[in-house]
């Protein structure tokens, strides 16, 4: 039988809290989350379980906009930031509309290291 995981309620009040620490922007991204957000762990629930820790320390938790937190999967930072740079990879062997906006120089592909917000919040404090 497989284990069924809790995950953490939090009140209106840590919420906000939450969505503080970021300035009220998504952890991942960076844009205004206006009152509708996700909570992200950015040490992945999953992996906290794996090695037996109890989620409960506030520092790991973050506000994030819902499509960034979909987008992560529970996977951790660096699959992120794996996933992120793979994208236009994935775009041109799947999109014909990607290759043709391409091919018209519509788009110009600049790839650059993944540095999420919350990361630069740290770099200045």
């Amino acid at each position: 039988m497989s284990e069924k995981i809790k995950r953490k309620t939090f009140s209106k009040n840590k919420r906000l809290e939450i969505s503080r620490k970021t300035n009220n922007r998504c952890c991942y991204c960076g844009d205004e989350l206006d009152g509708v957000f996700h909570i992200a762990h950015i040490i992945s629930f999953m992996s906290l379980k794996i090695k037996g820790i109890e989620d409960n320390d506030d520092s790991n938790y973050m506000a994030s906009c819902p499509q960034c937190n979909r987008f992560e999967l529970g996977g951790g930072l660096e699959f992120f930031r794996e996933t992120l740079m793979e994208q236009t990879k994935r775009a041109l062997r799947d999109s014909v509309n990607y290759r043709f906006a391409l091919k018209y120089n519509q788009i110009k592909e600049t790839p650059t290291p993944i540095v999420f917000y919350f990361e630069t919040l740290k770099k200045t404090k």
